[in-house]
């Protein structure tokens, strides 16, 4: 598809040097003006949250994916000191996560560094609230009780703030029937307390108001009912059954949804591939499975028996909005892009 290229001037509190619009395909009047917006939202966050001062580096910026909400906005900062990119993702037309490349970022982007790390884990919050959502106070109020670079948990009602790294890593929980259902609000902060990761799922994903009907027996014997008929079709013996409750997406990426997990072990069997047992995931509130397969270990890799067909696939904890797998599908997406220009 034919790209377009324009140069423009743009000027704002900071003065940016050279701004480089790049869009993937013609856009529409409103998407002209929404990718403006964005445009402007991202250099908002970049030089009044983050701290960066563009005006001190050529500075390239490209609005790419101006589809079904989500827009990305790229910064490429040139200095004498070498490059760096900052990515701003938005999700339902909120900023929702920021990451530099390379990571961590230089020092030189910033000129004093920060020694307390909850302060400046409050003021990102604080400045995103400012210019931006205004809806983060109780994740604020969790750093009230933190004690500055030390790892701690905190705990208050149904939210959870886990700090890690030696104070660099700042994770909130959301807690719903004893059970972390997500991760709303993470932030990382380069050894000099400058922020270097940012994520913000909240307001962007909720939780169904369903409740868990099935009980954790129930759902074993759910999982029993599958795993038997495989173990008796394949001349294998049930050794043992869990189940545990998590938050997880299903046909609408938007909300979470209570799921069990099952897992049933079998005895083992010499030879390959190794099937180590059968796993089940299925709702909480009705039971309905949606997904059954069993587990195999061939090669010392964990996998599916491709002879069963999967729903999803489930990996590590559902618990936790995978921020890894979501980088991975981006910078694949992007080195794609780059492929075809």
């Amino acid at each position: 598809m034919k790209r377009r290229k324009l140069a423009t001037l743009v000027v704002t509190t900071a003065a940016i040097a050279m701004v480089l619009f790049i869009t993937e395909k013609p856009l529409t009047q409103a998407d002209e003006a929404t990718s403006q917006n964005r445009k402007v939202d991202a250099i908002t966050f970049v030089e009044k949250v983050a701290g960066v001062n563009l005006s001190n580096y050529a500075t390239g910026v490209s609005v790419l994916d101006g589809t079904s909400g989500e827009w990305e906005v790229q910064f490429r900062l040139v200095c004498k000191e070498g490059n760096i990119t900052i990515i701003v993702w938005f999700e339902r037309n909120k900023i929702n996560w920021v990451y530099f490349e390379p990571k961590p970022p230089p020092s030189w982007l910033w000129t004093n560094p920060l020694s307390n790390n909850v302060h400046a884990a409050r003021e990102t919050l604080e400045q995103y609230d400012l210019y931006f959502d205004n809806s983060l106070t109780q994740f604020v109020q969790a750093l009230d009780r933190a004690v500055p670079n030390q790892n701690q948990t905190i705990s208050d009602g149904n939210l959870t703030l886990r700090i890690s790294e030696n104070g660099r890593c700042f994770q909130w929980s959301i807690v719903v029937n004893g059970v972390e259902a997500f991760n709303p609000v993470y932030i990382e902060l380069t050894q000099d307390g400058h922020l270097m990761y940012f994520s913000n799922w909240w307001d962007i994903i909720k939780i169904a108001d369903v409740q868990s009907v099935i009980s954790e027996a129930q759902a074993k014997n759910i999982a029993l009912t599958y795993a038997n008929e495989y173990a008796e079709k394949n001349g294998r013996t049930v050794s043992s059954v869990t189940a545990q409750l998590r938050y997880d997406r299903a046909a609408d990426r938007y909300t979470l949804y209570p799921m069990w997990y099952a897992s049933v072990n079998f005895d083992e069997l010499e030879g390959a591939p190794r099937v180590l047992g059968y796993e089940v995931l299925m709702y909480a509130d009705t039971g309905s499975v949606i997904t059954q397969q069993p587990v195999i270990v061939a090669s010392g890799a964990r996998i599916t028996d491709p002879n069963y067909t999967l729903a999803f696939l489930v990996v590590g904890s559902l618990a936790v909005v995978p921020i890894v797998s979501i980088l991975a599908y981006r910078k694949r997406k992007t080195q794609n892009r780059r492929e075809r220009e």
